[in-house]
């Protein structure tokens, strides 16, 4: 994801098929949907630190800043 209607779409994406389990792992960081709690998952693999986002706006600017995406 290099830009933010890049980071958006895959957000979209990942509410659409929620009824599947998709983790799209970026550098250190797994994203992923959780349907059951109906937010997203960021986790940080090198840490295990679990952040989640109920919504695509907070969760795409976490994501837009960790990616240095503007």
């Amino acid at each position: 994801m290099k830009t933010m209607a890049e980071v958006i779409k895959t957000l979209e994406n990942l509410i659409y098929y929620r009824d599947v389990e998709i983790i799209h792992n970026i550098n250190d960081i797994s994203l992923s949907y959780c349907d059951k709690v109906k937010a997203f998952v960021l986790k940080n693999m090198n840490s295990g630190e679990i952040q989640q986002y109920a919504d695509i706006q907070t969760c795409s600017q976490v994501l837009a800043k960790l990616l240095n995406i503007s």
